[in-house]
């Protein structure tokens, strides 16, 4: 049965849910890449298709769902949930003991840190406050962060401090984390697995990506065809 034939407000629910689900903030994926390179790196498990399976949001919630409408929309959000739990794995603390002190006291925020300075750093996208400004001729440009500052004004200088030691390559670049995401071409790395279709990838913004655009919005047709197959 063609979804897409028999029942086109369906495909466009799928398509909206999917719009959705990419608007989703994910603020902690998109930090520089200095700062990721201080993280721990690991992949996400892969989970198999049995798996995958018992985590989506099936029996008994999804079968007492009589309106088809109601079950895809319930598929989304449960899919864009186990989704986000999945790729904020990467960024757990390396100690299972400390924990976050910090909180941010701005209206409707209420982020928690696990350094007072980390919180005084975001504190800053609160209050507009950019102290770092440089000073090269023309630019003026201001970052929150020192860090951002000086990786900022290698673009003047021309500076590419970490450089590659791969035998042949040489390729350089301005921050860590750019080598480290180059490194994992030679070592045919890629660490970052989608749990839904199962491929790889070497940074996680491409896997963000995969698991809340085109694999959220085929498992959503998939899992309410299969619905739509067990109806009476």
């Amino acid at each position: 049965m063609d979804i897409h034939l028999e029942c086109p407000e369906l495909a466009q629910l799928a398509a909206l849910c999917t719009k959705r689900a990419i608007s989703v903030p994910l603020e902690t994926f998109e930090k520089e890449d200095s700062s990721l390179s201080k993280k721990r790196r690991h992949s996400v498990p892969l989970q198999s298709s049995n798996e995958l399976k018992a985590a989506a949001p099936e029996t008994p919630v999804l079968a007492q769902l009589t309106n088809p409408l109601d079950a895809l929309v319930f598929a989304a959000q449960a899919t864009v949930e186990l989704a986000e739990e999945e790729l904020k794995q990467d960024l757990e603390p390396l100690s299972p003991t400390r924990s976050k002190e910090y909180r941010c006291n701005f209206s409707g925020c209420g982020k928690m840190f696990y350094q007072l300075a980390h919180l005084r750093i975001h504190e800053r996208c609160h209050t507009g406050i950019r102290p770092y400004v440089c000073k090269y001729e023309g630019c003026g440009k201001a970052f929150t962060q020192l860090g951002n500052l000086k990786t900022h004004e290698r673009k003047h200088t021309g500076e590419r401090p970490y450089v590659c030691q791969h035998p042949g390559c040489e390729k350089s670049f301005t921050q860590l984390g750019n080598l480290k995401t180059h490194e994992r071409i030679h070592q045919a790395i890629k660490p970052y697995i989608c749990s839904i279709c199962g491929k790889g990838f070497r940074q996680r913004g491409n896997l963000k990506v995969c698991v809340v655009g085109k694999c959220l919005s085929d498992y959503i047709m998939q899992m309410f065809i299969a619905y739509l197959h067990q109806l009476p």
